[in-house]
């Protein structure tokens, strides 16, 4: 068989055996290559507009394909798109349940190619072609949204799907990953991701997720692991700015369940925690406003040239309970001084009440930065009322102290003249 439409060269073949018995087929189709672009014009579609408009202007597909009446196996499978090649198998093991087993493998895509292209609203938010910003509340155009989230829970319940699909090089929201390895199974209302596994920055990414639909509250859950991974490039990348710099370990393990963004939030329980090797807080107001108490706190002056604060290391863990994350361990240490965290940040409410002290290193007094108010816009603000509170409560058992000894001095001489010794 032979077809050639809309500019698709399009080659066949099948058969079949024992039809009146046990019937039996195999096909093999083979499209030659053809320009995605073109093709959807011919046929009065409009192209996607993409970042990069060299994209979809090269395809071509061939697989073969055997089964009988009750299963059925497409192997090989082989797809080019561009610079990019799918390879595989799909398995229909049980036709009357509509059971998929498949393993596909992927040389390597830029998606980034693919999304829509910047336009003044989107460049510069860090996005890549186009990407919208994210939100923590789920805002659109600034407004608060809360919308039911509507999962097609019947059609999550009938799936019954299991595989492997793999990537040797990805590129997607300017994140760049080598040998992303996702395994991928649902089944009776349960979709699980276990798990994701790639290489990232110099490191390892490691992801579990599930969604539980079985019953009438969706279940999410999330376990995250990052180990080694250089933070600063890969910052910078989704960025524009390398932020935070330092080799980095993360762990994140939640759970909630509900249908609205709200619920979520409010339903959001769990650990985090994070460790930095030596690196940098850098162009930040909070950068800006700890530098200067440095300053204050070393007694030296304030050179706003600085807008980085490097560490050794960088350290924290979080206990997360209905959306509340409780931050109690925060730890920042430098070689003159150390930064001690401790607050919480409400998701539900999208606000952050969060205390920073500035120790000299080898002090016991501190110096207090305090950040308020909206997730989106914190103040920030050094607590001077609380810092000299502390300095007189410092010197005053400083005086104490010297008052304490000189009366053990004199009292010491009069027992010694005393007892005659």
């Amino acid at each position: 068989m032979r077809l050639r439409l809309l500019g698709l060269d399009i080659r066949g073949k099948a058969s079949a055996r024992r039809i009146l018995e046990q019937p039996a087929w195999q096909a093999r189709l083979e499209v030659a290559e053809f320009n995605p672009r073109r093709v959807m014009q011919k046929a009065g579609i409009n192209p996607p507009q993409t970042a990069d408009d060299k994209v979809l202007g090269r395809a071509s597909l061939g697989l073969e394909a055997h089964g009988d009446t009750r299963s059925a196996r497409i192997e090989p499978i082989r797809i080019v798109l561009d610079d990019t090649r799918l390879d595989g198998s799909v398995r229909l093991p049980d036709l009357a349940t509509g059971a998929v087993r498949f393993d596909l493998a992927v040389d390597g895509i830029d998606l980034d190619r693919y999304l829509p292209p910047e336009t003044d609203s989107t460049s510069g938010q860090g996005g890549a072609g186009g990407r919208p910003a994210g939100t923590a509340n789920g805002t659109e155009n600034g407004t608060a949204t809360d919308d039911r989230i509507e999962l097609p829970l019947d059609t999550l319940r009938a799936l019954d799907v299991a595989g492997r699909f793999r990537i040797e090089r990805l590129k997607a929201f300017r994140l760049r990953t080598q040998k992303a390895d996702l395994k991928l199974s649902a089944r009776n209302g349960l979709l699980r991701i276990a798990p994701l596994t790639a290489r990232l920055y110099e490191g390892g990414i490691r992801l579990e997720a599930s969604l539980d639909a079985r019953g009438r509250t969706p279940k999410y859950a999330t376990g995250l692991k990052l180990t080694g991974v250089q933070s600063g490039p890969m910052i910078r990348d989704l960025f524009d700015d390398e932020y935070l710099s330092g080799r980095a370990d993360m762990s994140l393990a939640v759970h909630t369940a509900g249908d609205r963004v709200s619920t979520l939030k409010r339903g959001l329980a769990g650990k985090a925690a994070f460790a930095f090797g030596e690196g940098s807080v850098n162009n930040s107001e909070l950068a800006h406003q700890v530098n200067q108490v440095i300053a204050l706190l070393l007694n030296q002056p304030y050179d706003p040239s600085v807008k980085h604060i490097g560490f050794t290391r960088l350290t924290a863990s979080a206990r997360i309970r209905n959306g509340i994350v409780d931050n109690r361990d925060l730890e920042l240490r430098a070689r003159k001084f150390t930064v001690r965290g401790l607050g919480t940040i409400d998701l539900p409410a999208e606000r952050i009440d969060y205390e920073l002290r500035l120790f000299k290193a080898g002090g016991k007094t501190y110096a207090p930065i305090r950040i308020q108010g909206p997730l989106a816009s914190p103040g920030f603000r050094f607590d001077q009322e609380a810092w000299l509170r502390q300095r007189l409560e410092g010197k005053k058992k400083a005086v104490e102290e010297k008052a304490k000894k000189r009366l053990e001095e004199e009292l010491g001489e009069r027992f010694k003249g005393l007892f005659g010794r």
